[in-house]
């Protein structure tokens, strides 16, 4: 029994510390694509992808068996639901926590690899390099755009590359539901059941 639990335990942990990897690329020139990917060890990978001509392939694989799908049609349309009041959320507290998480999270997810590579050329000269003018001020590693001034144009590749370990992602997540204000705001949220009755 012990041994059966001590394995469970480290097979939860191996799967909260493999990393989900995520993959974006495109390109935009006279045959245009676009490919999302994300795959978590060998056992999930999902893909969703564009070719202007091939059209969309789509596909989830699950232990190495590929299930190709189609996007969704539109369903009927669903019963209003009940509005919800965030009022709350306007607590400069809770703001501040919240802004502190999102900053984190963002800082963990962010790519390993971010390669953007293209021309620009807008109507007219001046208008091309106010353009350029702006996306220098970004002054992101990667990126290099080039101006073209006598011809209309917009092409280029991207590749964006990271990962997400979801064990890092879950502490951060339970590190901010527990601290205050918080922690009160979600006690009172399912008590409530999300009703108009949170008083602050």
């Amino acid at each position: 029994m012990m041994i059966g639990a001590i394995s469970l335990i480290m097979l939860l942990a191996m799967l909260l510390i493999a990393p989900i990897k995520y993959c974006i690329i495109g390109q935009r020139q006279e045959r245009s694509y676009g490919e999302i990917k994300v795959s978590w060890l060998w056992v999930v990978e999902v893909c969703y992808s564009y070719d202007s001509q091939a059209g969309f392939n789509n596909y989830i694989k699950l232990l190495c068996k590929k299930i190709s799908f189609l996007r969704r049609k539109n369903k009927a349309a669903a019963a209003p639901k009940k509005n919800f009041d965030f009022k709350y959320l306007l607590d400069k507290a809770f703001l501040k926590k919240a802004i502190k998480f999102f900053k984190d999270l963002v800082d963990h997810i962010k790519p390993q690899t971010f390669v953007l590579t293209g021309k620009i050329g807008l109507d007219n000269p001046f208008n091309t390099a106010m353009a350029i003018g702006m996306l220098s001020q970004i002054n992101m590693p990667g990126v290099t755009i080039e101006p073209i001034f006598d011809e209309e144009i917009l092409e280029g590749k991207l590749e964006i590359r990271g990962e997400v370990v979801s064990g890092i992602v879950l502490i951060m997540f339970i590190k901010f539901l527990i601290t205050q204000p918080v922690r009160n705001i979600v006690i009172k949220l399912i008590k409530n059941k999300g009703e108009k009755s949170y008083v602050h």
